[in-house]
Formats: structure tokens, C-alpha cells, sequence
């Protein structure tokens, strides 16, 4: 594509005829030596009164004289072109690894149709172009590059078992730039519209694949503690229009130990309970075929060995009968040091003054440590709660209704959770750097907080965010896990792969788990297991099409860099003319040269 940035001056093409007609009026004589001009000059008057116009004949010297004015012209009017190399836009495909793109209502999958279109695509696109893969941590898994590559990535590219980011991902689209180039790169997202989508920024093309929204899934499993063994709590979602009769099987370690089956209305969401005998890993499973079968499976835990708690500081009698309640294990150690912390899983800091923690899990009461970022600047008197995160585990089914504080510290987080707040934040969690703490910026003598239902259900809850020896997390979260003296751990994940996974800062890192089942983490002759299961928000598998933004000004194809050419023509016109004059020189007579004449007419004369 060439552009003129002077166009006018294309005009001046128009004296290319008259440079014809010129060439057609002009007329050729050959010198001629003749005796005598006196009978020409009768003919004088009659070749005044004629005409000197004659037919147009090929001369090349002509047709480099009308390429070398027309280069001329065009650089005047300095166009710029467009090379191949650079015709097309830059573009990032994003494609959507999220649970439901496992949903067969495509053939013959979500995920599997949008990898096509994206290949179809990147063999396509003229231009340079990125892939994103957007899960639960959005990461480029081809960058500007080799096609032939970006096709072998795409197919190994694999759907996961946890959520997708999309407005992180479209985020990361729109911030890369292509080598040399400064404009924002047309971004397509290929996804199956089932998820919420905040991102409407201009440039953006969405490509929806999927086609139904029935389907029906376990959107969460929970166990707690009873009598005799677990209780289990199933809650299962149906996502379409149409109500659904689906069977249920609970199995305990591989043990089929309840078998149910429920009607569940469309829209609605059933809980299914039960109780199981014994320890291990729970798995819940619908009998039922779907578009959507990864949802269909749910993960937990019965009977687990409960954590160890230490505790550091006043005793507190309410405090000791809640663990007695929820059958936390306590230590008692004769002294308290590095060695005797190590020996339990949560250490309970009650009313200390601030000390720096060692890696560990804490749950602090009414103190704050120097190493956590966190600080108290004061004491506030008679706090009401007003906001807490009944999502949080901590605060999982904890009611704070009606808890009277008389005094707490002025908590000035610098990161970490926020829990639970009135005017200041009332209780707190971190994880980070090695240690995992919640802190109450109370204590059980400044609160009725032991006298509420509510209290050994936090404590629960907390023990086992902090240190419980196996915990339920949804697909694409990462867990750190405190390392005490461990420098090496082995991560088990549900297929039997291993990975090994090297303590930094005193913890271990466990990666976004993207899989759906049990995973082990062993270190140091302990381990802990977690339930992986898929996010609730993934049963809804209702496609819908975002509205496609119509593409910034700067995404625009005529915004790309373009490339100057008159300088090139400009060139190619001196060249035109110097070998138009060289031709003319050579049409040219030669004229005899005196002095090569003289000794042969000499020689002549003697010899006559």
C-alpha cells in the first residue's frame, strides 16, 4: 500500500503529453554536403508553410526521458509503501484454559475448537502475533516469533482444572509491543463467554465458542467432624433450564460408603448430607453423563489427624476448653525454644509482647510481631464489627453478630487480609515469607467472643487454614507451607508425577495446582495433602458473547511505521537521465579530425 504525503504534486504527470507532443512537432534533418545551396533556396518558402508534425516513432531516448520526469514527479509527491513484511497488524491471541472449555457441546471439545481457530489463525496472520494462555495465572506461552513454533505450543497447549483470568490476561495482551513498533496490538480472545469479563477496552475481538448451558456439578464438598466419624455435605448445582435426577457416590479412600440419588431443580442449587466412618481422602462423585464431566467429582478429607497448637503466653481457660472442643492436640514443653516451636503445627501467641516470629503458623491474640506487616499504633475502645469475610476458611459459617469488644489494638496493615473490621481491622491473616498467621487485635479478656458459638468455630477454622495436615483448595491456587528445618519437599500430584520443590525463605512454595484431585506435599517425614477441586464458578457453562470494542485509532493498519521512497526515485531519475544523455552523446557525428587528414593528402599529392 503506498501513500502520498503531497499528493499535488502528482499533477505535474500532466507535461508528459506535452513532452510528447514536443518530440512529435520537432523536426530531424541529416546534414547532407552538397555542391551548391542555390536551388534550396527556392524551397524555402515552401517548407515554411508546412507543417512539421510527423509520426510518433520509438525512440528510446524519448522513453527515458518521460521514466526520469515521471520518477521525478513522484518523489515530489514523497510516497511512502507499506513493505510485506510489515502488512499486517500485530496481534495477541488469548486462549481461554479455564474448566469449562472441557465441555463436550462442541465437538469435540470447547478448548480443542477454540486451539483450532487459533491455529487457523496464527497460519493466517500476516503480521507478527503473541499466545497467551489464560488460566488461573495468565503467561505467554509463544511470544513474537517462529509460526511453526506457535503451532507445536498450541498443540500442546492443555485446558486446566481451574479458573481463567481473563482481565489479567487481556491486560498482559494490550501491555506487549512487537520490535519496532510503538502501537497497541489488535488482541483476540478466543473463550466460551462463561465467566464474568470487566475488560472492554477498544481493540479487542472476542470469538466465542460453546453451545449449551445445561449441565449439572458438585460446587463444593465440605466435612466436619461428628460423633462417631464425618459428617460430609455435598452441594450440587444445576445450571440449566431442565430439572436433572442425579445419583451420588461417596467413596472413602476408594471405599463406595453412601450411594444417593436427588432431583435436583433447574437453577437450583441441592445439599446432599451424609456421614462416613474412618480417615482418608472423600471423593463425591454424580453418575450422571454431561458436557462437563470434571465437574462431576469433588475432593476432601475425613478424620484427619488434627493439628499440634502450642501455647505461648497467659493461660486462658476459655481458650482451652475451645480446644478441647474441636480435639486440637496440644504440646507441652518444659521450655519454650526453637527446637520445642517446631514441634507443633500452630503456636498460639496469647497476649505476648512483640517478638519476631520464625517460620511457622501463628494465631496471635491481642499482640503483633515486628516481622509482619503489620503494625499497632495504639488501642481503640468499644469497636463494633461491622464487615467480616464469611468466604474466608478462617470465618467459613462464623457468625459475629452481637460480639462485644471492649478493646483492641489499632491495626495498620501494610498487607496481608483483612478478615473482620469496624473502624479499624479487628482480625487480620497473612502468608508469606515462611509464616502464616492470623492475629485478633484483641484478646479473649477484652471480648465475649468465647462465650459465642461462633468462637470454636474460628478456632477450628483457623487451625486448619494454618496447619492442619490436609486442606481443600479450589483448582489454580498456589499454598505456601511453612519449611521449618526441611530444604527439600516432593509434590505428589493425583496422576503420580513427582516434583521437587526447594524451600526459599524459609517455605515452600507450592505452585498454582491445576488439577483437580489429591495432591501430597512430603518433607522432613511429614506431609500434607490438599483437595483440589474445580471453582463452582465453572458449572456455569452458559456461553455468552461479549460486545467486540471497535479497534483503537493506534491499532488502526495505516498506523503502522511505513517507508519513505523518494529518495529512491529521486535516485533512479539522475540515473535515467545520465544514461539518456550517454545514448545521446553517441548519436552524435563525428567530426574528422584535421590532423589525420593532412599526411594522407600530402601522401596523395606526391604520390601523383
Amino acid at each position: 500500500m503506498i501513500r502520498f504525503a503531497a499528493p499535488g504534486a502528482l499533477w505535474l504527470l500532466a507535461v508528459l503529453p506535452l513532452i510528447i507532443l514536443l518530440y512529435m512537432l520537432r523536426s530531424r534533418r541529416e546534414p547532407m554536403p552538397v555542391s551548391s545551396i542555390l536551388l534550396w533556396q527556392r524551397t524555402r518558402h515552401e517548407l515554411a508553410t508546412q507543417l512539421p508534425i510527423r509520426r510518433l516513432e520509438r525512440s528510446l531516448l524519448l522513453l527515458l526521458q518521460l521514466l526520469a520526469i515521471t520518477a521525478a514527479v513522484l518523489a515530489l509527491a514523497q510516497p511512502a509503501v507499506r513493505l510485506a513484511a510489515a502488512t499486517g497488524e500485530a496481534t495477541v491471541i488469548v486462549v481461554d484454559l479455564s474448566a469449562s472449555m472441557q465441555a463436550t457441546d462442541v465437538p469435540p471439545s470447547r478448548f480443542l475448537a477454540a486451539r483450532r481457530r487459533a491455529i487457523d489463525l496464527v497460519r493466517s496472520m500476516q503480521g507478527p502475533f503473541m499466545i497467551i494462555g489464560a488460566g488461573s495465572r495468565p503467561s505467554i506461552v509463544a511470544s513474537w516469533g517462529d509460526r511453526s513454533e506457535a503451532v507445536s505450543v498450541l498443540n500442546r497447549l492443555q485446558p486446566t482444572d481451574g479458573p481463567a483470568d481473563l482481565d489479567q490476561a487481556i491486560g498482559l495482551a494490550l501491555a506487549q509491543r512487537p520490535a519496532g513498533r510503538n502501537t497497541r496490538p489488535r488482541v483476540i480472545v478466543l473463550n466460551d463467554g462463561a465467566g464474568p469479563l470487566r475488560h472492554h477496552s477498544a481493540g479487542i475481538q472476542f470469538i466465542t465458542v460453546g453451545a449449551r448451558s445445561q449441565n449439572v456439578g458438585i460446587v463444593r464438598l465440605h466435612t466436619e467432624p461428628a460423633p462417631g466419624g464425618t459428617h460430609v455435605v455435598v452441594h450440587i448445582r444445576n445450571a440449566g433450564r431442565q430439572a436433572v435426577a442425579v445419583p451420588l457416590a461417596i467413596s472413602l479412600d476408594g471405599r463406595r460408603m453412601i450411594s444417593r440419588r436427588t432431583i435436583v431443580p433447574p437453577s437450583t442449587t441441592t445439599v446432599v448430607t451424609g456421614s462416613v466412618r474412618g480417615e482418608g481422602a472423600i471423593k463425591a462423585e454424580l453418575v450422571v453423563p454431561d458436557v462437563l464431566a470434571v465437574d462431576n467429582t469433588s475432593y476432601g478429607f475425613a478424620g484427619m489427624a488434627r493439628p499440634r497448637v502450642l501455647i505461648v503466653g497467659a493461660p486462658d481457660r476459655a481458650l482451652d476448653e475451645a480446644l478441647a472442643a474441636v480435639e486440637a492436640r496440644r504440646v507441652t514443653v518444659s521450655r519454650i525454644t526453637p527446637q520445642a516451636l517446631e514441634q507443633a503445627d500452630v503456636i498460639i501467641l496469647n497476649a505476648t509482647p512483640p517478638v519476631p516470629l520464625p517460620s511457622g503458623n501463628y494465631l496471635l491474640m491481642g499482640t503483633t510481631a515486628p516481622n509482619l506487616p503489620v503494625v499497632a499504633e495504639g488501642l481503640v475502645r468499644n469497636p463494633v464489627i461491622s464487615r467480616w469475610s464469611r468466604g474466608h476458611r478462617v470465618l467459613r459459617y462464623v457468625d459475629l453478630d452481637d460480639v462485644q469488644i471492649a478493646e483492641t489494638l489499632r491495626l495498620r496493615p501494610a498487607g496481608g487480609e483483612v478478615l473482620a473490621e469496624g473502624e479499624v481491622p479487628l482480625i487480620w491473616a497473612f502468608n508469606g515469607n515462611g509464616i502464616r498467621a492470623v492475629v485478633l487485635g484483641f484478646s479473649l479478656g477484652q471480648t465475649d467472643l468465647a462465650l459465642h458459638p461462633a468462637f470454636p468455630i474460628l478456632l477450628s477454622n483457623a487451625l486448619e487454614w494454618l496447619g492442619g495436615s490436609a486442606a481443600s483448595i479450589e483448582a489454580g491456587q498456589s499454598v505456601t507451607v511453612p519449611a521449618g528445618r526441611s530444604r527439600e519437599a516432593r509434590l505428589f500430584d493425583p496422576a503420580g508425577g513427582v516434583r521437587t520443590l526447594m524451600a526459599r525463605n524459609g517455605a515452600f512454595v507450592v505452585p498454582s495446582l491445576n488439577t483437580a484431585g489429591i495432591h501430597t506435599l512430603a518433607a522432613g517425614g511429614g506431609r500434607r495433602q490438599f483437595a483440589v477441586n474445580v471453582p463452582a464458578a465453572e458449572t456455569e457453562i452458559a456461553p455468552s458473547v461479549p460486545p467486540t470494542s471497535p479497534p483503537a485509532a493506534s491499532t488502526q493498519t495505516g498506523s503502522d511505521p511505513m517507508i519513505s521512497i523518494w529518495p529512491l526515485l529521486i535516485c533512479a531519475a539522475l540515473t535515467l537521465l545520465l544514461i539518456e544523455w550517454f545514448l545521446w552523446l553517441r548519436t552524435l557525428p563525428r567530426v574528422p579530425s584535421r590532423r589525420a587528414k593532412t599526411p594522407g593528402r600530402v601522401a596523395r599529392v606526391i604520390g601523383a
